[in-house]
């Protein structure tokens, strides 16, 4: 099960996660390619041709489209792999920093906020942008390879101990400023 996380938008490259699952089949028939992510109404005709996609390419029997959903944790977990995509970043992958943390190997493009996440070969696999030929062979080769401990090498930047010692820092700091601000009333 290879899952790509996002909302249905073109800045997703779907497109190439389709055809990738199309040129994978033939060597992998028990592969299925799942789409996780809600659809905004101005969006219904973009998933629409994503559909006709799969359809074309001969594989709405291996294309799921699942929507929005709110049992993450669970979709990490029955994926044996997952892919990012995008044409465009935020400042983190949200989605790699989420199936790292779930012990599942990443397929990512390098834009920032990706490029310290996915070490090629050893969490997952770099993926040129917008070729499903590349991201093909990357599933192919991900299915081969083994990869341990995942998690163990997410930075702790990432963890759930950090990002509660960094938000309990900002109240410590709005509480130190809010005394120094008394004492000077």
């Amino acid at each position: 099960m290879v899952t790509s996380i996002g909302r249905i938008t073109y800045l997703k490259d779907y497109e190439s996660f389709i055809k990738s699952i199309a040129l994978v089949e033939k060597d992998i028939p028990e592969i299925r390619g799942v789409i996780v992510g809600g659809t905004t109404p101005d969006k219904v005709n973009y998933l629409q041709s994503l559909k006709k996609m799969a359809a074309d390419l001969g594989v709405t029997e291996k294309i799921f489209f699942v929507g929005s959903q709110t049992r993450m944790p669970e979709i990490y977990g029955l994926s044996d792999l997952t892919v990012n995509a995008s044409l465009t970043m935020g400042n983190v992958g949200r989605t790699v920093v989420e199936s790292l943390a779930m012990d599942k190997p990443a397929l990512a493009t390098t834009y920032r906020g990706l490029a310290n996440l996915v070490q090629d070969g050893e969490n997952g696999f770099i993926i040129e942008t917008q070729n499903p030929v590349d991201l093909a062979a990357k599933i192919r080769l991900a299915r081969t390879r083994r990869f341990k401990n995942i998690r163990a090498g997410l930075n702790p930047e990432y963890t759930l101990k950090t990002m509660v010692a960094k938000t309990l820092g900002v109240y410590d700091r709005l509480l130190a400023e809010k005394r120094r601000q008394g004492r000077l009333a």
